[in-house]
């Protein structure tokens, strides 16, 4: 018999039984962001798992919105998509097999570019992390934009303190 664990929460006068692990995935964090390295479509987004249990993640949303505000799908990931405790889980572009070069978790032809932001959503579609970089109109937003575009082969990278990424919204 297989054993789902639970945390039970109470709103108002509801008691809901959550499964842990979507407590857990909560607190997932997109910690390093590439728009370009040798070619303008080596892009990757790489996701942290700060917790001790491995997290599910089948079926949540890497999505972005450009310049203009315009929304679209990075990828949907897969069944079977997990991430290990304190592992990383990590997303690239398909062109030129650049996501075999990065060891891949996940891969589509999706590109990031300047003055883009992106999300990583839950199965609800509630957004659990966002980064934003440079100026567009109605970007994905979780805490403040980062003001510039990075360069090829420059990263967006959470900032660590200790060896701990930090999470400061």
């Amino acid at each position: 018999m297989a054993w789902l664990k639970l945390k039970i929460v109470i709103i108002g006068s509801f008691l809901l039984f959550l499964p842990f692990n979507t407590i857990l995935a909560e607190n997932l964090l997109i910690v390093e962001v590439q728009i370009a390295g040798d070619s303008s479509n080596n892009d990757y987004i790489k996701i942290y798992n700060p917790q001790n249990q491995e997290v599910d993640v089948s079926g949540y949303k890497l999505r972005k919105r450009s310049s203009t505000g315009s929304e679209s799908s990075i990828k949907v990931f897969p069944n079977g998509s997990k991430i290990s405790a304190k592992g990383f889980f990590i997303w690239a572009n398909s062109q030129n097999d650049y996501y075999l070069k990065i060891n891949a978790d996940i891969w589509s032809s999706a590109t990031l570019a300047k003055n883009n932001s992106v999300a990583l959503l839950n199965l609800e579609g509630k957004i659990i992390d966002a980064l934003t970089w440079g100026k567009s109109q109605n970007p994905f937003v979780k805490g403040l934009p980062f003001p510039e575009n990075p360069g090829p082969n420059q990263q967006l990278k959470r900032k660590k303190i200790n060896g701990v990424y930090q999470n400061t919204n």
